[in-house]
């Protein structure tokens, strides 16, 4: 993905490479737009870089400067999910198979390959359960043990959300594809 930031209020040029910032953000996108909303985009609001809060009322540009704030806190919230996701058990090189229909077929055809895949499934699938058993009832209550409001449940409930999220999206990888269609 790339991006591009323009660096003065006026028509472009032919020396529009000296007019406009560009970049590319990586595959780490989160990080990049959190760091680019902190260090580009929120210095460019306060110095009016563009006259825009001229504009706007006061009341605006406090409104757009807070949703900049929060746009990076539920970044970083989803950055801190995803770290704390569980990573299900990878395959060794040994039980590795090409995702390709004579590989898969292969693979099928060979007892000991199939108990070794079955073995690993197993454990994703025992990783998944004690993930969906964890309690953490305890963590939706404060100090004195009183249950805390909807907003800290609703959070409870989104976290635990992004964290199946992410073993889903290890189970769509090409790998754990070829282990379904071995089994």
């Amino acid at each position: 993905c790339l991006y591009f930031v323009r660096l003065m209020d006026k028509p472009l040029t032919a020396t529009v490479e000296t007019e406009i910032n560009f970049g590319v953000i990586p595959a780490n996108s989160l990080e990049v737009a959190s760091a680019m909303i902190r260090s580009i985009y929120q210095p460019m609001l306060k110095a009016n870089t563009f006259g825009y809060s001229g504009l706007m009322s006061a009341a605006d540009k406090e409104d757009l400067e807070s949703l900049n704030g929060r746009s990076v806190e539920h970044i970083e919230k989803a950055l801190a999910s995803l770290q704390l996701s569980t990573r299900l058990r990878e395959l060794e090189p040994s039980e590795q198979v090409a995702c390709t229909p004579t590989a898969i077929n292969a693979a099928a055809a060979s007892p000991e390959v199939v108990l070794r895949l079955e073995a690993l499934v197993t454990d994703w699938c025992d990783q998944a359960e004690e993930i969906m058993q964890d309690d953490q009832s305890d963590q939706l209550k404060n100090a004195d043990g009183d249950v805390m409001g909807p907003r800290t449940e609703l959070e409870h409930w989104r976290d635990r959300m992004g964290v199946l999220n992410g073993i889903i999206e290890q189970l769509r990888t090409e790998q754990c594809r070829a282990v379904g269609g071995v089994l």
